[in-house]
């Protein structure tokens, strides 16, 4: 299952990596 990463490095880019996960659990 597509997981979303939230590291504080990462807050920037949150809404991409929530894209990218979300657009990826039909494919898990």
């Amino acid at each position: 299952p597509a997981r979303l990463y939230m590291r504080k490095d990462d807050s920037d880019n949150l809404p991409v990596i929530a894209t990218v996960n979300l657009s990826a659990l039909p494919l898990n």
